[in-house]
């Protein structure tokens, strides 16, 4: 669902889950300080420059948010800005996908040893190999001297 209104975020709204039962991710592209028409919600989200709208780069900036429609919903928001940019360059602006993954690996942990489960069991298993596979990428980047840049 694309979202439009005076002084809020552009973004995109899509459920956390398939059936969209307790949780949304908003994903922001970018903002506004007044109504936007369909078709400029349209461009933004196809990556275009619309004049009046701060754009963001996609994949940097996230809400999650309790689903109104859930009766049970209590009113609460968390935001998520990605690093954007290389920080020698801009500096420590925003989390790393490493830095949210030790913290889900933390938390699958710290619940594990309360409720155990095989299935946090292999949950830690995968998160840990794919936090060692970016920093497999980080140790590659250094090595080609590429670190802290937009060189691929």
């Amino acid at each position: 669902m694309q979202q439009a209104q005076d002084n809020v975020l552009v973004g995109i709204a899509e459920p956390i889950n398939d059936q969209g039962e307790n949780l949304l991710i908003d994903h922001f592209l970018g903002y506004a300080n007044r109504e936007l028409e369909p078709q400029e919600i349209d461009k933004v989200v196809n990556g275009e420059i619309v004049e009046g709208i701060t754009a963001y780069a996609q994949g940097h900036y996230y809400k999650i948010s309790a689903n109104p429609e859930n009766q049970n919903a209590k009113e609460f928001e968390i935001s998520l800005h990605f690093q954007d940019g290389p920080i020698p360059e801009h500096g420590v602006n925003g989390i790393t996908s490493e830095a949210l993954l030790m913290l889900l690996i933390h938390r699958t942990k710290t619940l594990d040893e309360k409720f155990p489960s095989e299935f946090n069991k292999q949950a830690i298993i995968y998160m840990e190999s794919a936090l060692e596979e970016f920093n497999k990428r980080t140790v590659e980047r250094r090595a080609r001297g590429v670190e802290g840049t937009l060189v691929k």
